[in-house]
């Protein structure tokens, strides 16, 4: 009978062992390709069917994704491409190649200075709708690009919330990541005259990129690096008023986090090697009190490591306890004196990242009768940064509208008001590659409660110093407002003339001062003030006839 049960075991535990050896999953990797055109395509979805397993492409179309067994479908998928599901049959290298969409062949796109059907345009256009900005809302609305434009990329090269990222279509055409900032039009103003992060995403009908010369040549050599037109939504003709309310939140955090040694670990490796190499002046490093694992620091000084004996003999027992008991302090022996040490940890990781809350709201109206349609829309964007201090915050106010005085002529109208506040880092370097790792051992707080300067130096210090005595007194805003007014007059049957006249103000505030403390004794202060008035006078006119 034990013989019995053993060899049943023994069966059942090799059924398992085949089983885990046939579900070691197997790397499958590959390029994903447009069908037309032969472009690599960053952001495609890839899926292993029937499981949450997902990747997507990088920014040279290629993917890697463990397959269970290597057996199973991937999924592909893109904005404006067909789906596509393929077999893997133990393949570990897939070329795949993505076909367009026809069904969206229907869209109007803008082209030059009017709109035509995609399917009587060649060019190379790419466009995004409404559908993509209210699915994945983000401060700035340029995000939203990528993945979801063949041949686009983006590059951000700050955590600070709305600013607007580096964009590249078809890899640019200059070595200046400035230089290759393509032309951006927003509701047919050109140019730098709309700042393309104060725009709410929720007001967003479509947002077309442009990349070719063909699509991009009416606008000359400024161009060259591509067109981005941001149209924003409309009412439409015989429609109810129709209102809208909408609410989102979200919470960013620090992407990974790094790998620090502990105060603990760092004390005894940095006091010991300084003891074995520094042979000219170890004393300097070690009791001078001048770097993180110096001794020598008095009571309330930046720095805490001292020894503990010292404390004791100069501020008594009682309070020393204290520390040790309720202020997280802690002990360790000396390795260069073996005298013991005390010391307060402090991770500057935690006190340089935090959660990052995000609100936004926003409330629209739309409708419209036989002879008028409109637009009015309000929206509040709350955005906190992962950076401890920093912030965006954005009102937003638009109204579009036309009425139709006859058959022959229409008006249209646009005015749009921003008001923006942010407050940002003053050198992002300098915070994130050198405060976070300053040495555990400085103290974050002083014994009143007040923000220590951490290492102290002017160019890098304790995050929570630079809020208090800074940043609480920084003000930065922004009032943006544009006026449009545009006609359309059917002059002819097939000829149209549309004449617009576009008016824009921005005006800037910008105040700084840091108060006096132990690093900057100075009291800096400035003050800033900008006023902008631009103006845009369009005249177009269109003539469309079919021949043959």
């Amino acid at each position: 009978m034990n013989k019995k049960i053993t060899c049943w075991l023994l069966a059942m535990l090799c059924l398992f062992a085949l089983d885990s050896l046939a579900q070691n999953p197997v790397k499958v990797s590959g390029v994903v390709k447009a069908a037309k055109g032969n472009e690599t395509l960053p952001g495609v979805g890839v899926k292993l069917k029937g499981t949450n397993n997902t990747v997507i492409t990088d920014v040279d179309g290629k993917f890697v994704i463990n397959v269970p067994g290597g057996k199973g479908t991937l999924v592909f998928t893109y904005i404006g491409t067909q789906p596509k599901e393929v077999e893997i049959n133990g393949q570990t290298n897939l070329n795949v190649a993505l076909e367009d969409d026809v069904s969206s062949l229907s869209e109007v796109v803008v082209v030059g200075y009017g709109e035509q059907s995609r399917s009587t345009v060649t060019n190379s256009i790419s466009r995004v709708g409404a559908k993509e900005f209210e699915n994945a809302p983000a401060a700035n609305p340029l995000t939203q690009l990528q993945g979801k434009v063949a041949g686009l990329s983006l590059q951000v090269s700050s955590g600070q919330p709305g600013a607007n990222p580096q964009i590249f279509i078809r890899g640019g055409a200059s070595t200046s990541p400035e230089g290759d900032s393509p032309l951006f039009i927003v509701d047919g103003i050109v140019g730098n005259m709309r700042n393309i992060s104060d725009i709410n995403s929720d007001d967003i009908e479509s947002m077309q990129v442009l990349k070719d010369a063909a699509s991009t040549a009416i606008y000359g050599a400024r161009a060259a690096n591509g067109v981005i037109i941001i149209k924003t939504k409309s009412g439409k003709q015989n429609a109810k008023p129709s209102i809208t309310f909408k609410y989102t939140s979200g919470l960013e955090r620090q992407g990974s986090e790094y790998d620090f040694t502990s105060a603990r670990d760092y004390i005894y490796i940095s006091r010991l090697n300084t003891q074995k190499f520094n042979t000219s002046n170890p004393g300097q490093f070690l009791n001078n009190g001048t770097y993180g694992m110096s001794t020598g620091n008095a009571r309330n000084t930046k720095n805490t490591l001292e020894f503990l004996d010292t404390y004791i003999t100069n501020y008594g027992r009682d309070y020393v306890s204290n520390l040790i008991d309720n202020e997280g302090w802690t002990t360790m022996v000396d390795p260069v004196t073996n005298r013991n040490l005390i010391f307060k940890e402090t991770n500057y990781q935690n006190e340089t990242f935090q959660n990052a809350l995000r609100y936004e709201y926003d409330v629209n109206i739309s409708g419209g009768t036989e002879k008028s349609t409109y637009y009015i829309s309000l929206g509040h964007l709350n955005q906190q940064g992962i950076v401890a201090g920093t912030d965006y915050k954005n009102y937003s106010f638009l109204i579009n509208g036309t009425y139709k005085l006859s058959d022959s002529w229409e008006l249209n109208t646009n005015i749009n008001y921003v008001l923006r506040q942010s407050n940002g880092i003053g050198n992002i370097q300098n915070v994130l590659s050198r405060s976070v790792t300053m040495p555990f051992t400085y103290r974050s707080t002083y014994e009143n409660g007040l923000p220590a300067p951490g290492e102290g130096v002017t160019s890098f210090r304790n995050r929570q110093h630079e809020i208090y005595y800074r940043d609480q007194y920084s003000d930065n805003k922004v009032y943006r407002s544009t006026f449009n007014l545009g006609a359309t007059w059917k002059m002819a049957p097939g000829l149209t003339f549309k004449p617009a006249v576009y008016w824009f103000i921005t005006e800037g505030i910008s105040n700084a001062f840091e108060a006096f403390n132990e690093v900057n004794i100075n009291r800096n202060a400035s003050a800033e003030h900008s006023f902008i008035r631009q103006a845009q006078v369009d005249g177009v006119f269109n003539y469309v006839k079919d021949f043959g």
